[in-house]
């Protein structure tokens, strides 16, 4: 399993103190408050998916989780260019930005998956109708 986080935030003392290895991009978020701070993103985004692509390619996952959040877009982005199958995972029952607009609901489709231990019960994985 390899993580895929944000250079200079907290994963990288967190992730690797866990016992799990790490690959990071460059990415920030959107700020919706100082539309200022987000000059650099069309420099940013892009480069973060060339990372992305590079992970990829070296790590060549079976399945790439994405757990919400603006971090997770240039991985599975890259997931999605390369054929590779990607699962969304949203806590929030308002899915973020990333999830909504870029990777979600209009390529998705709901999925089941097996609890550990072979208890025979399935968990299902639903869409949620996001407010717009």
């Amino acid at each position: 399993m390899l993580l895929v986080g944000r250079r200079g935030g907290p994963e990288e003392r967190l992730v690797p103190a866990a016992g799990f290895e790490l690959a990071t991009v460059n990415i920030r978020g959107l700020d919706r408050d100082a539309m200022w701070k987000n000059i650099a993103l069309p420099v940013l985004i892009p480069g973060s998916l060339r990372a992305a692509l590079r992970i990829v390619d070296r790590f060549r996952p079976d399945v790439v989780l994405g757990m919400g959040g603006y971090v997770m877009a240039p991985a599975v982005a890259a997931a999605r260019i390369r054929g590779i199958p990607y699962v969304l995972h949203e806590k929030d029952v308002r899915p973020g930005l990333a999830t909504r607009r870029r990777l979600g609901p209009s390529r998705s489709r709901p999925c089941r998956a097996r609890r550990p231990g072979g208890s025979g019960r399935r968990c299902e994985a639903r869409r949620v109708k996001s407010q717009e």
